[in-house]
């Protein structure tokens, strides 16, 4: 059985994967803390206990944005984590490397001396705490990268776990970058890093989209076209970049799921306000997609959904809950935290935390078109 459950934390990734196969092995992609009054809550670590884990199998790095490093620290301290992936900038410079952490570290102790802001600290002790296990634990630490490698995990049965971004050729932009002055700006400057990976698990394909790129995938596809790759055919994907405009394409959601999208399920960690974009449900509809999103996003609710769904497509009560929901302001929960399983004879079944479910289900719109 693959568990892989998209964790609601805000504007940020928290992706935990389960296998039990051979034996139970673990995967985390990002960990992001949240804030809630004022509180820090690492949701990753939450589950994780919940789940009675003492070790992670392969913890994933996918670049040095804060909402997908923030809570490594509290991984580091509170499990055994026995590889660690990261973006393609590791060099055997290590005079390069020692004035990098002494920058972050000086940046830690300016931020907490100077700065109430709770986001810019966990940033800075996120990051601080990947590099220190860089410097202190080389043997467990790999770069992840290449448009199509495979991923070995011992003991994780029918999983395959493959690199498809970033490409080759950012390993010496990355190093370049560092080479100037290189800090928690510096570091988190570059999308295009951005590790993905995809599952592959009794037949179906799941790709971890992160905070990639239009560009990097637009090569990416060039790049597999001149070996006679046409498609991912991916079942599900966790969509790049939180669904914004600038890499929500029609053409490399088809490269990545295939021609026949309807019923594919795409998956989104966002905050409600600022992303999920306008294009991202334009395509949702276009394509016959099925979204679930952490948090409940600005489209989804009153008059704005008409633009996509036609009233007359769904049931009367539910467009009716729809145009008249008291919202004040986005975002709130909806899926909340979401889970996919695949079982081991390849069924596969989405569920979340909130039970609630989505206006733009095509299930729900083939229902209202039939009443």
């Amino acid at each position: 059985m693959l568990r892989v459950t998209f964790l609601e934390v805000g504007h940020g990734d928290s992706i935990v994967v389960e296998v039990n196969d051979e034996e139970r092995r673990v995967i985390v992609v990002d960990c992001n803390v949240v804030r809630y009054g004022g509180v820090k809550r690492n949701r990753t670590v939450e589950l994780l206990e919940q789940l009675k884990i003492k070790t992670i199998d392969l913890a994933v790095v996918t670049h040095f944005h804060r909402d997908h490093c923030s809570g490594f620290n509290d991984i580091f301290k509170n499990f055994d984590v026995r590889r660690l992936m990261v973006p393609p900038f590791l060099s055997e410079n290590q005079k390069l490397f020692k004035a990098l952490r002494r920058q972050v570290a000086d940046r830690l102790r300016r931020s907490v001396a100077l700065t109430d802001d709770g986001d810019i600290n966990d940033a800075a002790l996120g990051l601080a705490s990947v590099l220190k296990f860089i410097a202190t634990q080389q043997s467990r630490v790999e770069e992840g990268s290449g448009k199509n490698g495979v991923i070995g995990v011992q003991g994780a049965g029918q999983l395959e776990i493959r690199t498809h971004l970033p490409l080759k050729a950012m390993k010496a932009i990355l190093q370049g970058l560092m080479r100037g002055d290189s800090d928690l700006d510096t570091l988190a400057d570059v999308n295009d890093s951005s590790v993905v990976l995809s599952l592959e698990y009794r037949g179906h394909t799941v790709v971890l989209g992160a905070d990639s790129t239009l560009g990097q995938w637009t090569e990416h596809r060039r790049q597999m076209e001149r070996d006679g790759v046409l498609s991912l055919n991916a079942d599900a994907l966790k969509v790049p970049h939180h669904a914004s405009k600038h890499n929500s394409n029609e053409s490399i959601y088809k490269y990545l799921l295939g021609d026949d999208t309807a019923g594919k399920f795409v998956f989104v960690s966002a905050n409600g306000k600022s992303h999920p974009h306008d294009e991202f449900f334009d395509l949702v509809v276009r394509l016959g997609l099925q979204p679930r999103c952490t948090n409940l996003a600005s489209q989804c609710f009153g008059a704005n959904v008409v633009r996509w769904v036609p009233m007359k497509d769904i049931p009367p009560e539910a467009a009716a809950f729809i145009t008249h929901y008291p919202i004040e302001s986005a975002p709130i929960q909806c899926q909340g935290d979401i889970v996919l399983e695949i079982d081991d004879n390849g069924r596969t079944q989405v569920s979340n935390s909130t039970g609630r479910g989505c206006v733009y289900d095509t299930q729900l719109m083939q229902l209202g078109a039939g009443a």
